[in-house]
């Protein structure tokens, strides 16, 4: 009987130490940290945003040149609605992309056309602060002070009239400058020294040069007849 007692006892004891074994091991496998998750490293993370941004920057610039490419032909035309629509074009195509001078420029000769001139220079001087070389853009600017010195004179104003075309023929002169062979600038300097200066020996030398440098086979024409009337 005593023994029976130790037996129980005994196997008591087992199963004591059974259960305290089983609950050490339960309470390492809860303290034991869980596996990191894995994830993606900063680097490549960082790398496929500067992706993402690079390939949204080239659509914008797509989108931009395809709005100023539509806004063109709009703009070059007389009917003031094809105008103001070639406007917004080249609005929208300015906003897709903040360095494309050319939309911007765009802007100027539209508000020149309806005959805003004060908000065209703003636009001109605008594209020209961005691209200071852009040498269409000093032409235009040129075209739409020769433009308001015209009024001016129309109007009587000389000190307007005198002041217009001083600016007229130093964005001229910085077109030419930059480019000596644009061929434009040649033919809107003449106009300005026929007509505003009433200089016609020097009118024929710019307007002859035009007829060299120009590729704008109808023009030439045109200006060849002004010449032959001139001389």
């Amino acid at each position: 009987m005593k023994q029976n007692r130790t037996l129980s006892s005994a196997f008591a004891l087992f199963l004591a130490l059974c259960f305290l074994a089983a609950a050490g091991c339960s309470k390492k496998a809860a303290d034991k940290p869980a596996a990191p998750q894995a994830q993606k490293p900063a680097a490549a993370d960082q790398s496929e945003k500067q992706k993402t941004g690079s390939d949204e920057k080239k659509d914008n610039m797509l989108a931009a040149r395809n709005a100023f490419d539509q806004s063109v032909a709009l703009i070059e035309s007389d009917d003031p609605a094809e105008i103001q629509q070639g406007m917004e074009l080249a609005l929208k195509a300015a906003e897709l992309d903040p360095e494309f001078a050319r939309p911007v420029c765009a802007v100027g000769t539209a508000h020149r056309k309806l005959g805003d001139f004060q908000e065209a220079f703003k636009w001109y001087e605008k594209a020209l602060a961005m691209d200071p070389n852009y040498v269409v853009c000093h032409d235009n600017m040129g075209y739409a002070h020769y433009l308001a010195g015209v009024q001016a004179m129309e109007n009587a104003d000389k000190d307007a009239a005198a002041e217009a075309f001083g600016h007229a023929e130093e964005a001229f002169s910085k077109a030419l400058e930059l480019d000596e062979t644009y061929a434009d600038a040649y033919f809107n300097l003449g106009q300005l020294h026929q007509i505003a200066y009433g200089d016609t020996q020097r009118a024929l030398e710019l307007f002859t040069r035009f007829v060299e440098l120009s590729k704008d086979e109808v023009k030439k024409e045109e200006v060849k007849q002004l010449i032959r009337q001139l001389q």
